[in-house]
């Protein structure tokens, strides 16, 4: 029989026993080490004592962790991830581990807005304990996103830029680095902005983009942004850190957020900021970029992506359950 309780400060030694014992079932790259773990906890507007639930084995091991963090935009969505360890997923601390941020949800209904709210969850396609669990629980599948990778070095081991697209600006474009924290409120901007007509799209807000960058989630040297008549039009945010290398168990670089806003798409700029990473990828001796998506992006970006090389290696379901708010 397992126990469930609040988040502790000193859970973070045995949550990372966890993740470590998760990772293969589950098949991710959350956080596996205290300090990234750490890091994790202490993202803004997380408050990890009220919104991170424990569930604790007679024995007092930490035997499964749920979280969830409400983001607001089109709708209200309280994006969850839950798990329970191998030797405990034939019982029920997974579905305790679920109600229990159900109804955390449930008494948090006044931070919503009124619209429609989601609680939701996004697991590989191969999790199966993950997405059981899930579909058991009444959540449903809305949607599916990809994971996409581009090699730079080729089967025979060697590296070449030959290859890699050409990096072509139009005219009264500019791209240049990312200055981080002076880009900051600009960027995000440009980003919420062009993310908008996106399914379920949320906003991040200035205090937790930034925090990104502190943290080391992303890096200002390896990201860029477009500009266009004195106004980021677009940019790339990349995770090129030893931490991914870590997370991953590849020297693969990541591109976190990319976006155009909407009056200057079609102009080349996605591939112009894309085609720049993938060459300083290349620099920095990565053996690939990968990125994710929607499945069903509204923007054609999937053909953009196939066309410079990348090409689809995983799948993601992405679960929702719709949470009732009242209109009054």
């Amino acid at each position: 029989m397992t126990t469930i309780r609040n988040f502790r400060p000193d859970d973070l030694p045995a949550l990372v026993e966890l993740r470590r014992a998760v990772h293969l079932l589950d098949h991710d790259d959350q956080p596996r080490t205290l300090d990234t773990v750490r890091v994790e906890m202490e993202w803004p507007e997380l408050d990890p004592v009220h919104n991170i639930y424990i569930a604790e084995s007679d024995d007092g091991r930490v035997a499964g962790m749920a979280k969830v963090l409400l983001l607001h935009g089109n709708e209200d969505v309280f994006w969850c991830y839950v798990t329970a360890h191998p030797e405990v997923r034939e019982g029920d601390a997974g579905s305790r581990l679920l109600q229990a941020i159900w109804d955390r949800v449930l008494a948090r209904c006044d931070e919503c807005a009124g619209r429609s709210a989601w609680l939701q969850s996004e697991v590989n396609s191969l999790a199966d304990c993950q997405i059981a669990l899930l579909q058991q629980a009444g959540w449903s599948l809305a949607r599916y996103s990809l994971e996409m990778l581009r090699p730079l070095v080729g089967q025979d081991g060697t590296r070449s830029v030959s290859n890699l697209p050409p990096l072509v600006v139009s005219e009264g474009i500019t791209l240049r680095t990312y200055r981080h924290p002076q880009d900051n409120p600009a960027a995000n901007a440009a980003i919420n902005e062009a993310f908008r007509d996106h399914w379920a799209s949320v906003e991040i807000s200035d205090e937790q983009r930034a925090y990104a960058f502190n943290a080391g989630y992303l890096q200002p040297e390896v990201s860029i942004v477009a500009w266009a008549d004195s106004e980021i039009v677009g940019a790339c945010y990349n995770d090129f850190s030893p931490l991914r290398f870590e997370r991953t168990g590849r020297r693969e670089g990541y591109v976190d957020t990319l976006c155009v806003r909407r009056p200057w798409r079609r102009r080349g700029v996605a591939t112009a900021m894309l085609a720049w990473t993938l060459r300083e990828a290349a620099a920095r001796g990565l053996e690939a970029v990968s990125l994710g998506m929607d499945a069903e992006n509204p923007t054609g970006a999937k053909q953009l992506y196939e066309r410079i090389g990348f090409r689809e290696v995983n799948r993601f379901h992405i679960y929702r359950k719709q949470i009732p708010i009242s209109s009054t």
